[in-house]
C-alpha cells in the first residue's frame, strides 16, 4: 500500500484530455481541480493545508479528487472538513467528487457531505465538471440579471430624482 500522499494541482492540459474523451468537455472558468492521491491520514494533513492554502483566490470552484485516496483517518476527515470551511471563507465552493465506498462511508459518518450542499458530492468526475459549468453559467445569467435590474433601479432613479429636483416639465402646447 502506497504510504505517502501527493495533493497536487491538475493542470487543464491533463484534464483536457480525460475530458474530451470522456465527455467531449472542458473545464470552466473559475474551476481548478486538485487531486488527492494516496491514503489520507494525520501525517498528511500538514502537505495538504498547504497546497490548499495556495489555491489562486480568483476560481470560484475547486473540485477536490477523491478517487486515488483508498482510506483517510480522523484527522484526514477533520483536516478535510477545515479545508472546506476555509475555502468557503475565500468565496471558493468546494465539490468532492470518486470517492471509495469506505471513504464516502467515512465522509458522510464524519458530517462533511452534510456540510456541504448535497450536489456537491459526486461518485463521477464529468459529472462534477457538469455541476461546476452549470454553476458557473447559472452565476453568469444572474450577474447579469442583476445588473438588469440595478440598471433599469438606476434609470427610474434618475427620473424621480429630476422630477423631484426640477420639477415635472410642463407640456407645451
Amino acid at each position: 500500500m502506497v504510504s505517502y500522499v501527493e495533493v497536487q494541482q491538475v493542470s487543464k492540459k491533463e484534464l483536457g484530455m480525460e475530458l474530451t474523451y470522456q465527455a467531449g468537455m472542458t473545464l470552466p472558468l473559475g474551476v481548478l481541480v486538485y487531486a488527492i492521491d494516496g491514503p489520507f491520514f494525520f501525517g498528511t494533513v500538514k502537505k495538504f493545508e498547504q497546497k490548499l492554502a495556495q489555491t489562486h483566490t480568483d476560481s470560484r470552484i475547486l473540485i477536490i479528487r477523491l478517487r486515488r485516496v483508498p482510506f483517510m483517518d480522523v484527522a484526514g476527515l477533520q483536516a478535510l472538513g477545515k479545508a472546506i470551511l476555509n475555502l468557503e471563507a475565500r468565496g471558493i465552493r468546494a465539490t468532492l467528487c470518486e470517492a471509495n465506498k469506505r471513504v464516502r462511508e467515512n465522509l458522510d459518518k464524519a458530517g462533511i457531505l452534510a456540510a456541504i450542499e448535497p450536489v456537491d458530492y459526486l461518485d463521477d468526475f464529468a459529472a462534477a465538471v457538469a455541476r461546476c459549468d452549470a454553476l458557473v453559467n447559472s452565476s453568469s445569467q444572474m450577474a447579469h440579471e442583476r445588473q438588469v435590474a440595478l440598471s433599469e433601479y438606476a434609470e427610474n432613479f434618475l427620473k424621480i430624482s429630476e422630477s423631484y429636483l426640477f420639477g415635472t416639465p410642463k407640456k407645451q402646447g
